[in-house]
């Protein structure tokens, strides 16, 4: 457990180390080997699936792609080589914002494009067709193997190599083997002892129901972040439904900016969620330190280009949990986390409300930030709009360095909004320097997003979201590029720091809680609580195994420097898997790539890494 007598000590006297831990791993002279597969496994893959469809065993999952993919561009036909390039780069679009997939496949050096080496070129434009009602199919459930397989027969009817079977891949030495051998690893599942063992877990944050713990997985020797729940705690709220909901939007929604959760379980006392760990710390930090070097002059924010690049990330973090149906209420800078290289996550799902059980209503969220609707009656519903109107006040917070209603009570943050001086919007009239603040259109950005009538707010009205985005605020932003996470982040956390706001000592309610039992019904009302995201879990192995193709089986896997496997989420045709390298050290080409899949969205964030790993910051 986490030394609570003294977080804070603890975190300065361990937090370089483990720093570059979490950039490189633990190294593997502290992790356990990986457990190998039943010895069967390699032979009743090549049973199930020798005379099935090779696009069928694609469909899959993301780890059978790669070792398909891998294959076919070792050993495949010029056809097959093509096509699998085509539908490697596919898998990417159903993560990607619905205009720019459509850029990507209508462009002159589209996807399309890729089928030009191996086939006729009617046999691209009817497979430029196809494509739609795949990303349709998939758009919600990128990984739907069933949704995925029917649309992709779509396009193979009308390219070659449509009636390939799985023989010749499963016949090719070592293929079969390394492939079962990675699908075995992922879907292993953990528990409290895969986190303790390869280092002792380090206290990085406090929450309402319990702490955050830095700790590192046992064979894989990755970070993760621990958020630990007292069982009690949240029974005596009476908070089940909140922390069941956050479990499941965090294991579920797919999004390089929403914190995802890998495995969830019980330990002892506690509900454990084993999310992406974010070293840089959460926003508000970074906007803290901007307002201090202002010094004594007027507030002063994060600069034009941070404004607008997390703005920015938080609109596609909204998009993403919009379109799985649920409304956030909880918008804020101390909710959006930055990974070691400055990207974005929105975290902390509790007050989330799912619109499937219908709409949302009541004043969930933080004081302050409030839309007029869920301020006007706790009985009136609302939806997705509140988030639009947050976004606002979170934009305007970001560039001045002060929250527009910052009223001491609900009261007081009630009259501001109800202000004689609106309109239409519950842009701050009253604030006469409110316009030495903004840069050119984000006081326009800010006040249309907080229109007072909810179906006139930017992010509902007109085309939505599409609209949102194409606000002259954002002009010169490349929303593709931002997706694929390949645009530097203005704001660059500290290298060889963890960045974490812990109080000198906790408070001594979490060790009377720690102290209470469990109560009885708790395993009924949480027994679906354990579990893993299987989806999450291959992209995790895909960031860490890009950076190091060599990572499941090197003494030292940090001492090799290998070329990254993946660019801007897209493969590429000059990929060589790890079959071929030859290091001197006994490896296997497979579990190299144990779970890695075609390309996603996610997989690209792997492809910028500088080694950094949060902290005080570079903001520019």
């Amino acid at each position: 457990m986490a030394n609570l007598e003294d977080p804070k000590a603890e975190l300065k006297k361990k937090g370089e180390a483990y720093a570059g831990y979490i950039v490189h791993g633990v190294p593997r002279s502290r992790c356990r080997p990986f457990e190998l597969p039943p010895a069967n496994a390699a032979d009743d893959l090549v049973a199930s699936w020798k005379d099935k469809n090779f696009w069928e065993m694609w469909a899959q999952s993301r780890a059978h792609q790669f070792f398909l993919m891998q294959w076919a561009l070792q050993h495949g036909s010029t056809d097959l080589k093509a096509v699998v390039k085509f539908a490697a780069r596919v898998g990417v679009l159903p993560n990607r914002p619905t205009p720019e997939a459509k850029a990507a496949i209508a462009g002159e050096s589209g996807i399309g494009a890729d089928l030009s080496a191996g086939t006729r070129e009617q046999g691209v434009s009817k497979a430029k067709e196809a494509i739609d009602p795949l990303h349709k199919l998939t758009r919600k459930l990128p990984y739907d193997a069933v949704a995925f397989k029917e649309a992709l027969g779509g396009l193979l009817g009308v390219v070659p190599t449509a009636d390939i079977t799985c023989k010749e891949f499963l016949e090719t030495p070592k293929w079969a083997a390394e492939l079962a051998r990675a699908d075995y690893i992922i879907s292993q599942p953990k528990s409290a002892i895969n986190f303790e063992k390869a280092a002792k877990p380090l206290l990085v944050g406090v929450g309402g129901f319990g702490l955050v713990q830095l700790s590192f997985e046992d064979q894989w020797g990755l970070p993760f972040a621990l958020k630990r729940q007292n069982i009690y705690m949240i029974m005596d709220k009476k908070n089940e439904d909140k922390v069941i909901l956050e479990r499941h939007m965090a294991m579920q929604i797919h999004s390089p900016f929403v914190l995802n959760a890998s495995y969830a379980y019980i330990d002892n006392k506690d509900l454990v969620l084993a999310l992406k760990m974010m070293p840089g710390g959460d926003l508000s930090h970074y906007v803290k330190l901007a307002k201090k070097k202002a010094k004594d002059g007027p507030p002063q924010g994060l600069g034009k280009s941070a404004v607008q690049f997390y703005v920015a990330s938080t609109v596609l973090a909204l998009e993403a949990l919009h379109e799985a149906g649920y409304v956030y209420r909880d918008l804020k800078d101390k909710n959006i986390l930055l990974d070691a290289n400055g990207y974005a996550r929105l975290c902390d799902f509790g007050l989330s409300h799912d619109l499937s059980t219908g709409p949302a209503k009541g004043r969930s969220g933080t004081k302050g930030f409030w839309a007029p609707e869920q301020l006007i009656s706790k009985t009136d519903t609302y939806n997705t709009s509140v988030d639009f109107w947050t976004l606002g006040v979170c934009a305007y917070h970001w560039a001045t360095g002060k929250q527009p209603y910052a009223g001491e009570d609900h009261d007081e943050v009630q009259a501001l909004i109800k202000k004689a001086e609106y309109t239409t919007t519950g842009f701050p009239q009253f604030d006469p320097k409110s316009k030495e603040f903004f840069v050119p259109y984000l006081r326009e950005l800010c006040a249309e997003l907080m229109t007072i009538e909810p179906s006139q707010r930017l992010g509902v009205a007109g085309a939505g979201v599409d609209t949102l985005k194409g606000h002259p605020f954002f002009n010169g932003l490349d929303w593709t590029k931002l997706y694929a996470l390949t645009i530097k982040p203005p704001i660059q956390p500290t290298k060889g720091e963890i960045a974490a706001d812990l109080p000198s000592t906790l408070k001594d309610e979490f060790k009377d809680w720690a102290r209470k039992p469990v109560p009885e019904n708790a395993a009924e009302v949480f027994v679906e609580w354990t579990g893993s995201a299987r989806s999450v879990v291959e992209d995790t192995a895909i960031e860490w195994l890009d950076k190091d193709p060599l990572f499941f089986d090197s003494e030292d896997y940090r001492a090799s420097k290998p070329q990254p496997l993946l660019k801007e989420a897209v493969w590429s045709s000059t990929v060589i898997p790890p079959v071929v390298v030859n290091t001197g050290k006994k490896q296997t080409g497979s579990s190299q790539k144990n779970d890695v899949t075609s390309t996603t969205a996610d997989a690209s964030s792997a492809t910028p890494p500088n080694g950094s790993s949060g902290g005080c910051c570079t903001i520019l």
